[in-house]
């Protein structure tokens, strides 16, 4: 669990655990701070337990109980939320609707590293 409020924080949700722990790790291991959800409606518990916003998080689309895609639509109702970045990690999607970039699977985790120094800085 992140030490909230020291650094930079990703949220990386997605439904296959090897995927997300395998981004988790190269993101901490670059200095970042992580949360993790394997749904959308996971994803929105974690976001209301955070006393600050996410910098980015990565989205995969075709997930169980909320997909990516119903995750965006709740993001872009929520006025608190709307303005989140998005970045849409997926082997089966177009650019959704209220995300802010699109990563076809598989991606190097260089290329996930660059995207996420891209919209959060470096830690």
């Amino acid at each position: 669990m992140p030490r909230h409020g020291h650094g930079k924080t990703i949220l990386v949700v997605d439904d296959d655990r090897d995927v997300r722990e395998s981004v988790a790790d190269a993101l901490e291991g670059a200095g970042y701070e992580v949360c993790q959800a394997a749904n959308g409606r996971e994803a929105l518990t974690v976001l209301e337990s955070l006393p600050v916003q996410p910098c980015l998080v990565l989205l995969d689309m075709m997930m169980p109980e909320m997909s990516g895609a119903e995750f965006l639509a709740v993001l872009g109702e929520s006025q608190r939320l709307a303005t989140l970045p998005v970045v849409v990690c997926s082997g089966h999607a177009e650019l959704a609707h209220g995300a802010h970039r699109l990563l076809r699977k598989p991606v190097s985790l260089g290329l996930i590293l660059g995207i996420v120094e891209e919209f959060c800085g470096k830690p």
